[in-house]
């Protein structure tokens, strides 16, 4: 999957492509600095998922709903990284050019490079990165006829990279990756790519049953999820060990590969009644039952029930974020029974 995959998901007014989501105040912001603004300001906007005001959704009911069988493999995609403005490299429509993407069959064959060692990887291409190219080349030579109405103001792709390309095959040391990279990344504090992304720069999230985002007032009552597998692979390590790679995400470290049942962030006053997860899953991330994420207040559960849960790195029936822990929420439903020895949440 080229994204995340969900169950049910609610949320404010507007996208759901950031990090897990703040509590909005009236004015649309984020409680926390990492709010998810992180679009332009002319042409196409992406990722500016707080820009509405706050409108939480309200009064939300789910009633003897039940998630089953929800599998995926959630694919990561690398995106290049200009460090002159912190933006990811992508077309004018937000589309990362990807140069590290490989053969869905076998891992190993990359499919828009010749290589996956940057120092003698040279550009091969394909249809999609061509012609992300080829526009972006007539938008930086102001080549794009106005009847077109295509929006620019988003192309990163800019002409180190267009020279880059085209010095394939030639004697030319421009024509490999890691020339490249010193070029558009010069700190050597800088990985040259932003992880934890796919194709068009969306914060991955991992496979989830119910994820309650930016939501007042909300009852679920007789809710089960069961059998929910998270297949996708670990994240890539090019950006090295990262707490935050990609600039809009909220948590920590790769969250691609995880898989929860139940997840609230950014949201109040959550009664869960009555319900359930089963046959949770996750190949190489963590695998959670219930998850309190960002300044949620109020996330109440009553009669639930958390069983059978596997996973590569970490097992939890109730994981809490750091904030405002609630000890009798934690006491009453944190005793882990876990199949195997992992690390404890």
């Amino acid at each position: 999957v080229d994204g995340n995959a969900y169950g049910f998901l609610t949320n404010s007014l507007g996208v759901a492509v950031n990090g897990f989501p703040w509590v909005q105040d009236d004015n649309g912001n984020s409680h926390n600095h990492r709010s998810g603004k992180f679009g332009y300001e002319n042409g196409f906007p992406w990722a500016t998922d707080d820009v509405h005001g706050n409108q939480h959704s309200r009064h939300v009911t789910f009633h003897s709903v039940t998630i089953e069988n929800l599998q995926a493999s959630i694919t990561e995609v690398v995106s290049l990284m200009r460090s002159d403005n912190g933006k990811p490299v992508t077309d004018s429509i937000g589309s990362v050019l990807q140069v590290h993407n490989v053969h869905p069959d076998n891992a190993n064959i990359p499919v828009t490079v010749s290589s996956l060692n940057d120092a003698e990887a040279v550009y091969i291409g394909n249809v999609v990165a061509n012609a992300q190219l080829f526009v972006a080349k007539c938008i930086n030579r102001n080549q794009v006829p106005d009847s077109i109405h295509l929006p620019t103001a988003g192309n990163q792709i800019n002409d180190d990279i267009i020279a880059w390309a085209e010095a394939s095959g030639t004697e030319n040391p421009d024509q490999f990756l890691a020339n490249l990279l010193s070029k558009i990344a010069p700190n050597p504090e800088d990985s040259g790519y932003y992880c934890n992304g796919d194709t068009m720069f969306h914060v991955n999230k991992g496979v989830i049953g119910f994820k309650i985002d930016n939501t007042d007032n909300a009852e679920l009552n007789k809710c089960r999820v069961n059998e929910i597998v998270n297949h996708g692979a670990p994240g890539s390590t090019i950006c090295g060990e990262y707490q935050l790679s990609h600039p809009s995400a909220t948590l920590t470290g790769y969250g691609g590969a995880n898989v929860r049942g139940f997840t609230f962030a950014g949201s109040r006053n959550v009664k869960v009644r009555n319900s359930s997860v089963s046959s949770l899953s996750s190949m190489n991330g963590a695998a959670v039952g219930f998850e309190k994420l960002t300044d949620s207040e109020d996330i109440k559960l009553e009669s639930c029930n958390v069983d059978s849960i596997h996973a590569d790195t970490a097992v939890c029936k109730v994981r809490f974020s750091d904030i405002q822990k609630d000890s009798e929420f934690v006491n009453e439903y944190c005793h882990l029974e876990v199949p195997r020895m992992v690390t404890m949440c």
